[in-house]
């Protein structure tokens, strides 16, 4: 557990953590006023709202991805019936109470659908994504550096359909970097 914490992008944790704390700041300023009114305690609740996210920032951590991953076709299926549900018995709220963006059981709103299906998107789309890059295989070197010019004009025919039609199965001399080959530039093996 110790080594993923020491894997943290610290920049990127650091980002966030300032700007939290602006808008902390930003919160409270705001609510110094000669008058008292209930913005002068709204930073108190986002200081709350930002300890709960701190908690499911930290479960999230702590879930296997490979958990998340399997989730995530039902996350996304359950995301769709509720945007389908809000445009049946959807309610407003506030100033947009003429639009159905609000799901409410007995008077009490339960909140908006477009905010799941939001990171049910993400989640959707990051896994159909890795999908899409462990069927394509690697071009050029096994070095996390860009692919030569070639194989990145010849990516095209890393397709399943391309592959299907192609006789010859790709090899490692197909990747050089002189002109387009006249094979597949697809390796699936590093070069030795």
């Amino acid at each position: 557990m110790l080594s993923r914490f020491r894997q943290l992008d610290r920049p990127l944790l650091g980002a966030v953590t300032a700007l939290a704390a602006y808008g902390l700041a930003t919160l409270y300023s705001a609510g110094q006023t000669e008058v008292p009114t209930f913005v002068s305690t709204i930073w108190q609740r986002q200081l709350v709202w930002l300890g709960l996210g701190a908690i499911v920032v930290w479960l999230m951590f702590r879930t296997s991805p490979r958990m998340l991953e399997w989730a995530t076709p039902f996350m996304y299926a359950v995301a769709v019936f509720l945007l389908l549900l809000t445009l049946l018995v959807g309610t407003g709220a506030g100033t947009a109470a003429g639009s159905k963006s609000w799901i409410a059981l007995g008077g009490l709103r339960l909140g908006q659908p477009a905010e799941l299906a939001k990171l049910a998107v993400i989640l959707m789309l990051a896994r159909w994504l890795a999908g899409c890059a462990s069927r394509r295989p690697r071009c050029g070197s096994w070095s996390p550096r860009a692919p030569s010019r070639s194989c990145r004009a010849s990516w095209w025919r890393c397709s399943p359909t391309w592959e299907a039609r192609s006789s010859s199965s790709p090899s490692s001399s197909a990747c050089s970097s002189g002109p387009a080959p006249s094979r597949p530039c697809c390796c699936s093996s590093p070069p030795r």
